[in-house]
């Protein structure tokens, strides 16, 4: 739990992908979120996103993985290996 993944991502240059859940017991979401904001500023593109009504397993009150939580991950890999390669 001491790891601390911020600095690495200053780093990074690839597209990015952040979810988020609404209410979550192990991590402080509105904290991360800025955080993440802030160590991926210089990415073009990055989505950060919080998914309402999950807890920190993306399930909904049903205990069920969220529909819309599968709809953006899903939507964002196709986008992104769908893609046409850039040059």
């Amino acid at each position: 739990m001491d790891y601390q993944p911020l600095s690495i991502w200053k780093k990074v240059k690839q597209s990015a992908l952040f979810l988020f859940a609404e209410v979550d017991e192990w991590v402080p979401v509105g904290q991360s979120i800025l955080n993440y904001q802030l160590a991926t500023a210089h990415l073009n593109d990055v989505i950060l996103k919080q998914i309402h009504g999950t807890d920190h397993l993306m399930r909904n009150p049903l205990g069920e993985i969220s529909r819309e939580y599968l709809n953006v991950l899903i939507g964002w890999l196709r986008s992104r290996l769908l893609a046409p390669p850039s040059v």
